[in-house]
């Protein structure tokens, strides 16, 4: 019979909804095992279940089993014995000991976003290189469900954390507390705003700039903008833009300003179906997402309405739809693997100064707007 530690993975082991590419799939459930039996959570000796069985679970495929069940015997982990079935191997012969895992924690609000697969292969990358070990977990945008994983990986003596952070700012008190005082913790891509922390994210104040002083270059004067609402209030590329408004003379026009409930397609067509039903369309709509942009111009096309001749667009990203829809999307390109890149050299700085009262490291990188089909010259 199988021991307890079946009961552990109907708890823990939920793959989110939504398309995982294999490779990542693969490395998703590598690291959750790999995660749970070197923090001992499964002990050595425990039976895990059997090869279908993984399948079924994590909803995968034969392949992305087997990958993953020759990786964790290669580090030593697990042992198949047969006609028995899969075994957490004994200690001795871990590659990996619990005591000086060289272990990286990584979270982010939705691996399932393309957005987020892309950092997180960026940062697999550059860890693998560097002999360290790299847990990759979902705070599916829950700023709760963001601590106790950060609470987990430091119980579990990681050396430090990549965090991509909810849009919450409740945690912040337990984050300033934790943030290099317990454990080198470093941002990626967006940070908490009220008190100073280490971080690695775009300009997008500056780089919002550059997308209106483009659009005013081509004649817009009524230009629009779409966001997700769990930004609102410190979204630095809405200060951009209406900033920039106000240097020109314009004023912010309240019904050209929307928010979705998040930052996908469906929150695109949302915002465009509101927008549609006032009297006025803007001549172009800046989106802080290619995935608004992306819903907002089906939306359109749903209507009748032309882009770029009755509607232009520009997005944020630089993500695969900006290639794949009708016209391709203008958009100002996230150096995302840049950015990354960078979080782990400073990562890195600060384990090799831990514990230490050095200042946070701080940097933002140059955005680069992508010309593409989506807007038009007034």
């Amino acid at each position: 019979m199988h021991d307890s530690g079946i009961s552990r993975y109907s708890k823990v082991r939920e793959v989110p909804k939504g398309k995982l590419s294999k490779e990542l799939k693969y490395l998703k459930i590598f690291n959750e095992i790999k995660q749970e039996i070197v923090s001992g959570q499964i002990q050595p000796g425990a039976q895990l279940l059997g090869f279908r069985e993984i399948m079924e679970h994590y909803t995968a495929s034969y392949s992305t089993i087997s990958k993953t069940l020759n990786e964790l015997e290669k580090h030593g982990l697990i042992t198949r014995r047969q006609g028995q079935g899969i075994f957490v191997a004994p200690r001795s012969t871990w590659q990996v000991q619990e005591a000086d895992a060289n272990f990286i924690g990584v979270i982010v609000t939705d691996m399932n976003i393309p957005f987020f697969s892309r950092i997180i292969r960026t940062i697999e990358n550059e860890i693998t290189s560097l002999k360290f070990h790299m847990v990759v977990r979902n705070s599916n945008f829950d700023s709760g469900r963001e601590r106790q994983i950060i609470q987990e990986f430091i119980g579990q003596r990681f050396k430090g954390i990549l965090l991509v952070p909810t849009f919450d700012e409740e945690d912040s008190d337990f984050l300033h507390t934790t943030d290099g005082k317990v454990i080198p913790l470093v941002y990626i891509n967006r940070h908490k705003w009220n008190y100073e922390c280490s971080y690695v994210v775009p300009d997008d104040y500056t780089g919002a700039c550059d997308v209106m002083r483009y659009l005013f270059e081509l004649g817009h004067r009524d230009i629009g903008y779409f966001s997700g609402e769990r930004i609102r209030g410190r979204d630095l590329r809405y200060k951009g833009y209406e900033e920039s408004l106000k240097l020109n003379d314009l004023q912010v026009n309240a019904d050209w300003v929307l928010h979705g409930e998040h930052f996908e397609i469906e929150s695109g067509c949302w915002c465009m179906n509101q927008l549609m039903s006032r009297k006025k369309l803007p001549t172009a709509i800046f989106c802080y997402s290619d995935n608004i942009a992306a819903g907002a111009m089906k939306a359109c096309q749903d209507k009748g309405i032309t882009i770029p001749e009755d509607v232009s667009f520009v997005g944020c990203n630089d993500d695969e739809i900006c290639r794949v829809i009708e016209p391709n999307l203008t958009t100002l390109a996230d150096p995302i693997e840049i950015i990354c890149t960078l979080a782990v050299k400073t990562l890195l700085e600060l384990i090799k100064d831990f514990p230490s009262e050095r200042q946070p490291l701080q940097l933002k990188v140059p955005m680069r707007l992508i010309r593409r089909q989506s807007v038009r010259h007034l």
